[in-house]
């Protein structure tokens, strides 16, 4: 099972963003100065950030972090 597939089955009601395009991604990595890990980058290729229970911020928003 993915990583995004163990997160969606598993955070019951979260709210989950909309996914991040490559652009943004570039966008973040360059700031950074170095590529996000490759599970990082598959998170955010699902889901730009997702709320859990009780709407804890598990993974925050790329562009509003960076």
């Amino acid at each position: 099972m993915s990583t995004v597939a163990a997160i969606r089955k598993h955070i019951n009601a979260a709210k989950f963003g909309p996914p991040c395009a490559d652009d943004q991604i570039a966008e973040v990595e360059g700031r950074l100065g170095c590529r996000l890990p490759g599970e990082l980058r598959e998170l955010y290729y699902a889901f730009d950030g997702f709320r859990g229970p009780g709407n804890a911020q598990y993974l925050f928003p790329l562009l509003k972090c960076a």
